[in-house]
């Protein structure tokens, strides 16, 4: 009866009274006999690097709401993105008996944790597929395509990397601009340290026609830098989610838009999928991103802020 499986078996006035005084007396499930019984917690994780970032705050909300919509709880942990915390955080859930964990960071799939999750079919959604785990993707090739020819438009002959050792995007774009006769200029920056002014002054003294970043904190950063030394701005794109990640400044001139929404649903229902049956095969879902012009793009974030963008989204 207390645990919702009871409906049909009671007559009606008697579980009222059951339910009243469950709830007079605070009754709770006991979430660990629970878990014995069913070999299931009602649990899911989240490895995470900051929560505080607002990215990362509103992929863990959204997961949060889509939990609650399938009866389950969500635990997070925050890694500071440190390696090692990694590790201690993944081991943490488990050791909560979570019933699976979503973990969008870079992990290492040669490690014995990580073997040990994949040869117990371990429900674990990725951002990469590596150590063959499910995971959600994005076709980025006709945007990327797009934004090289509109960079072409433009008379741009070189294209500036603003980038990250694991940043898939940035390897792809730079493939897409080989095949269209562009030149590629790659500068890393550490991204733990979004703010270093070295990574800025290093790209501008090479003064570039154009930039890309998968980040749009460095985009802004770099634009502000040269505001701020009376730089003349490159043309500018970045990969674009939300609202909040709206550059108003004109050397924007498009951005590679990713499905939030669609991207948090799908992480979820893979993860559902191999709770419920954990011999069935990593698979990937691939979601199409799109190349928006800036008035295409300025269109778009103003429909998204003039409505509660933020329930749209999480």
């Amino acid at each position: 009866m207390l645990n919702g499986r009871g409906k049909g078996l009671v007559r009606k006035d008697v579980a009222e009274k059951i339910l009243a005084l469950a709830e007079k007396r605070g009754y709770r499930p006991n979430v660990s006999a629970r878990t014995l019984k069913t070999g299931k917690s009602g649990t899911v994780g989240l490895v995470t690097g900051e929560i505080s970032e607002r990215y990362q705050g509103c992929y863990a909300q959204a997961l949060l709401n889509e939990a609650e919509r399938h009866g389950y709880k969500l635990l997070i942990s925050t890694t500071g993105y440190n390696q090692e915390k990694e590790r201690e955080c993944l081991e943490s859930l488990l050791h909560f008996n979570v019933d699976g964990v979503f973990y969008p960071l870079h992990f290492d799939s040669g490690s014995d944790l990580f073997k040990s999750l994949k040869e117990k079919n371990f429900p674990l959604i990725t951002r990469s597929g590596k150590g063959n785990f499910s995971f959600v993707s994005f076709d980025c090739g006709k945007a990327l395509k797009e934004l090289v020819a509109s960079f072409k438009k433009r008379n741009i002959r070189k294209i500036t990397l603003l980038t990250w050792e694991f940043d898939p995007l940035s390897k792809t774009l730079a493939e897409e601009a080989a095949k269209q006769d562009l030149g590629i200029e790659e500068v890393f920056f550490n991204p733990l340290d979004r703010y270093d002014s070295s990574v800025f002054s290093g790209t501008m003294q090479h003064h570039p026609e154009a930039v890309f970043s998968s980040s749009h904190v460095e985009i802004r950063n770099l634009l502000e830098h040269c505001t701020e030394f009376g730089l003349q701005k490159p043309f500018c794109a970045y990969t674009w989610n939300m609202p909040f990640e709206f550059i108003s400044d004109p050397a924007v001139i498009g951005v590679i838009a990713y499905p939030f929404r669609k991207l948090v649903e799908n992480e979820f229902a893979l993860l559902l999928e191999k709770i419920k049956d954990s011999a069935l095969p990593a698979r990937e879902v691939v979601l199409p991103a799109e190349f928006l012009d800036r008035e295409a793009w300025k269109k778009r974030n103003q429909k998204l802020r003039s409505a509660s963008w933020y329930k749209k989204y999480c």
